[in-house]
């Protein structure tokens, strides 16, 4: 080890020979020219607690991106949301459908709430399609693909059993028609 060089007890800063004080801390010297034990051991200690100050930062600032950005994206699907159903109802009369929006299966369920949407949809008790009502998902259907984006499906269920669909459109084409009389059914499917 060389006599040019002290080395501070307290922190273990090399300092010259010369210096009566630590260039670093301040620590009066005394003529020490062997550098303190434990100096590797407080650095090493020191990295430590930054490396682990850092993860922390970290894993805080994840969270916190994380946060937004999914406050973001929900906020996304609201309007989306929002959007689809002021599509529709420029459409349809609110006063006679409800619309459901999943935007996970990119699904657009429309259902009638009353009898005269029950006779908008079909010709009264024998419930022959109505063109027009079928153009009218059509046009709502062309319009989300184009507002909103591909692969909607816009379904309306049957006036009188909610549980089957009576029109399925995606990107305005008709994929699913059903004739829902009351003695029988036919069912149309229509290629892409």
């Amino acid at each position: 080890m060389s006599d040019k060089y002290i080395y501070c007890l307290k922190c273990g800063t090399k300092n010259e020979i010369t210096d009566n004080f630590c260039e670093k801390c301040g620590t009066p010297l005394n003529g020490n020219k062997k550098p303190p034990i434990n100096t590797k051991t407080e650095h090493d200690k020191s990295s430590s607690e930054n490396i682990t100050k850092y993860f922390i930062l970290g894993i805080i600032l994840l969270v916190f991106f994380g946060f937004i950005g999914n406050s973001l994206y929900q906020q996304h699907l609201a309007k989306e949301r929002s959007d689809i159903k002021s599509i529709v109802f420029k459409e349809l009369n609110s006063d006679y459908f409800t619309v459901q929006v999943d935007t996970d299966e990119q699904i657009v369920t429309i259902k009638p709430t009353n009898y005269e949407a029950k006779v908008i949809i079909g010709d009264g008790d024998d419930l022959d399609v109505d063109d027009t009502m079928e153009d009218s998902v059509v046009n709502i259907s062309k319009k989300i693909q184009d507002n909103i984006g591909d692969d909607w499906v816009i379904e309306v269920t049957n006036p009188f059993n909610s549980d089957r669909v009576f029109w399925r459109v995606k990107n305005g084409k008709v994929k699913y028609r059903i004739q829902d009389h009351l003695d029988y059914y036919y069912d149309y499917y229509y290629d892409d």
